[in-house]
């Protein structure tokens, strides 16, 4: 990796970079922190005040004004100088698609999350409609314009953790129905997928009605990367219980769907889910795919065949995780620098910075 300014960058030449890495054509990589651990804006979830109540939470309990203080904190303490275009999104602790799909939402005062839908698969039939809490897609939306009110022209504001097809299907019927149920009615769980993608496809259409253009393009939200068009951050993190045969039947004609409604696709997957990596690499919409080296689950080395295999098929490829001098030595000697973005978990703005002083002199 060549050296880098040590100047801190204007937005025009980040962009510059942005658009090499998306033509694959950046020598060196782009290279950036998240301060504060993976989820960064949970840990200002307290600066909220407690808006948060125990027990059920509906859309009417949630006021998006009260947050505007975790936010400002959460830009002021995270935001660092690196490569990445860093944003503002909807809080993304929330349970939205799985909310929408009808799902009750809960609260335990420091974690929120959602129930399935007791019995619901028996009673689904093919044309049959989701039980749609519309109310949270409303909600959805009253966040975004806060925060393009609040932020617009200082950061981009865009889409927070929107969980994909298998993800909304897994919350509505379980993880446990949800494998038995592709074995035992496959043609039901695919109809009830289908209905779980148009869940996720209302919140993206949302999106992009009240979302306004940063520098010319949009940005992709947890990841940083901007892009020249609309974008998409997708994820099927139940899928890494199927087998990869339900995958490309079941699950992958419903993201090259999703895809195809957008500009660009990032595709979010963990290092458990490495075996449908060629199943993704499939679908030629998605242009990006971000892998997490999760905390204490595997080590940069065990996963180079996949991170190969990405780089290989021309797709830019996203690592993010808590990586070490080793784990930085194991990329720079055996991954192409172009179409390679490395984002560092880190625990301060001062790791963060010693982070990218070693990062640039690559």
């Amino acid at each position: 990796m060549k050296n880098k300014k040590d100047a801190i960058m204007d937005m025009k030449e980040k962009i510059d970079l942005h658009k090499s890495f998306l033509e694959l054509a950046n020598p060196v990589p782009l290279v950036g922190c998240c301060v504060g651990g993976w989820d960064q804006l949970s840990k200002y979830m307290d600066a909220s005040g407690g808006v948060f109540k125990e027990g059920q939470l509906v859309p009417e309990d949630i006021d998006p004004s009260q947050f505007l203080p975790m936010y400002e904190s959460y830009v002021k303490q995270t935001f660092c100088d690196d490569d990445l275009v860093h944003t503002v999104e909807p809080l993304p602790f929330i349970p939205w698609t799985e909310g929408a799909a009808g799902c009750p939402v809960y609260c335990s005062g420091s974690s929120i999350w959602s129930k399935p839908l007791p019995g619901f698969l028996d009673s689904f039939a093919d044309g049959a409609a989701l039980p749609l809490d519309r109310r949270w897609l409303s909600l959805y939306g009253k966040f975004l314009e806060m925060l393009l009110e609040h932020f617009g022209g200082r950061y981009p504001v865009s889409q927070p953790i929107l969980r994909g097809p298998s993800d909304i299907l897994s919350a509505i019927v379980s993880e446990t129905d949800m494998i038995y149920s592709f074995t035992d009615r496959r043609e039901t769980v695919n109809s009830l997928i289908r209905k779980c993608t148009d869940v996720f496809l209302d919140f993206l259409a949302l999106h992009y009605r009240v979302s306004r253009p940063f520098e010319g393009g949009f940005v992709i939200g947890q990841y940083y990367i901007w892009t020249p068009g609309t974008c998409i951050r997708l994820q099927e993190d139940a899928a890494s219980i199927l087998s990869p045969a339900i995958y490309e039947e079941s699950i992958a004609p419903e993201d090259e769907r999703i895809a195809s409604v957008c500009d660009y696709t990032l595709m979010h997957m963990h290092a458990s889910a490495l075996f449908a990596v060629d199943a993704v690499l499939k679908n030629k919409r998605i242009q990006i795919i971000q892998l997490s080296k999760d905390d204490g689950n595997t080590t940069v080395d065990a996963m180079l065949p996949a991170l190969r295999k990405i780089q290989h098929a021309g797709k830019a490829l996203v690592l993010k995780g808590r990586l070490t001098s080793a784990d930085i030595e194991v990329i720079s000697r055996n991954l192409d620098p172009n179409g390679l973005c490395i984002q560092c978990v880190v625990g301060s703005q001062e790791e963060a910075r010693e982070v990218m002083s070693r990062l640039r002199k690559r």
